[in-house]
């Protein structure tokens, strides 16, 4: 139970690095896809979604939430601690 603040953190920092490498990554690949090699060119489009901003809006909740928990949890200790 002491260790599911930590573990909250960690999830939240996952949606956000997949919140932020999303559009990076989409970027890229329509690069890849649209190369022309004989006309040398290629298309290149960058664009945030709804969806990465929920999914980071998501992160940084989950990211806050795991911040209480892991000081309630250090609290509750330190409070044991005492008595």
């Amino acid at each position: 139970m002491a260790e599911t603040g930590v573990l909250l953190r960690r999830f939240g920092k996952a949606f956000l690095a997949y919140a932020a490498l999303t559009p990076v990554v989409r970027s890229v690949m329509a690069l890849l896809v649209t190369h022309n090699p004989v006309a040398h060119e290629a298309l290149l489009s960058f664009g945030i979604d709804d969806y990465e901003i929920i999914v980071a809006l998501i992160g940084v909740l989950i990211l806050a939430f795991g911040s209480v928990m892991a000081d309630a949890t250090r609290i509750a200790d330190e409070s044991r601690e005492i008595i």
